[in-house]
């Protein structure tokens, strides 16, 4: 199964394993399902690094580095396709980074790893 992780999965699987699901770990740890992470997570942790209200132990690329390693995770590209589907969701949700995530997970018929409940009104399987 391909499995696009939320932004705050990559972060918990690092700082905060205790915040995952039983489920999520599972997936996660299942080496039939392959990780994707979009550029959106990248610039949602580096903008929060950068307003203070995120504190890494390393460098935000080496934090990648160590976080690809330990999930074997592949880059999912941002696409015009995945802007136009953002485009045409319903205001579900507030963040655009979130709508973002939902509409790569639509167009490239993935699961989505997230505990976020705003992300289940959308039409996308969210694995929790």
């Amino acid at each position: 199964m391909n499995l696009l992780l939320d932004t705050h999965v990559l972060l918990w699987v690092a700082l905060a394993p205790t915040r995952l699901s039983s489920l999520a770990r599972a997936a996660l740890a299942d080496t039939a399902n392959t990780l994707w992470v979009s550029p959106i997570s990248v610039w949602e942790i580096g903008n929060k690094a950068s307003r203070g209200k995120l504190v890494l132990n390393f460098p935000l690329p080496a934090f990648l580095d160590l976080s690809r390693r330990d999930l074997r995770y592949r880059d999912l590209a941002l696409t015009h396709a995945h802007a136009l589907a953002c485009a045409d969701l319903p205001a579900f949700h507030r963040d655009p980074a979130d709508r973002l995530l939902v509409a790569q997970a639509q167009v490239e018929r993935m699961a989505i790893v997230s505990a976020d409940s705003a992300i289940r009104q959308y039409p996308v399987e969210v694995l929790w």
